[in-house]
């Protein structure tokens, strides 16, 4: 139905830069893949196995671009470059990532500045973190997803709703 705020995008703020006007010029195409700071966040984890995670307190971005990239890399072994997201209802794009897709719409808006790839890579790692806890909330019954017991209001301010994205469930059935 609607977009996310481009605010929801990143974890942290993205640096933006000046895109160059020729197209065959490649030099921020990404090398690996987005999702490589996967095996980071493994490393780190393992390094504190101890520590809670605590995302409480963090602002969660939007994770479903997150979780196209994790499937798509993972499980079809892309490398994305670009992502976006496009509203039907108005018929535009809006550019999350990458030289291409700013390009693009660049054309169309006269746009000059891009988001590179790299830059999603926080917002990646961020992602593990959270579904990490996620999963362990779930496992620990710290919190716990049963349709009789959920309504809007209690999903709608739970920490882990970007991640769970049961609210958009439940507020089709009061619509």
């Amino acid at each position: 139905s609607s977009t996310p705020s481009p605010k929801e995008y990143f974890y942290s703020e993205p640096e933006k830069i000046k895109f160059q006007t020729d197209v065959e010029d490649e030099p921020y195409n990404l090398k690996e893949k987005i999702s490589s700071v996967y095996k980071e966040f493994l490393e780190e984890n393992n390094q504190n196995f101890d520590k809670k995670l605590c995302i409480l307190e963090e602002n969660i971005p939007n994770f479903q671009i997150a979780s196209y990239i994790h499937l798509l890399e993972t499980q079809k072994n892309v490398i994305v470059h670009n992502a976006g997201f496009y509203s039907i209802s108005k018929c535009e794009l809006f550019p999350v990532f990458g030289k291409e897709i700013f390009r693009k719409n660049g054309e169309v808006k006269k746009v000059s500045n891009a988001i590179l790839a790299e830059e999603y890579k926080e917002t990646m790692k961020f992602f593990y973190k959270c579904i990490e806890e996620f999963s362990d909330s779930i496992i620990n019954a710290t919190i716990q997803i049963f349709n009789e017991k959920q309504n809007y209001n209690l999903c709608n301010l739970c920490k882990f709703r970007a991640i769970c994205r049961r609210t958009f469930q439940i507020s089709k059935k009061y619509d």
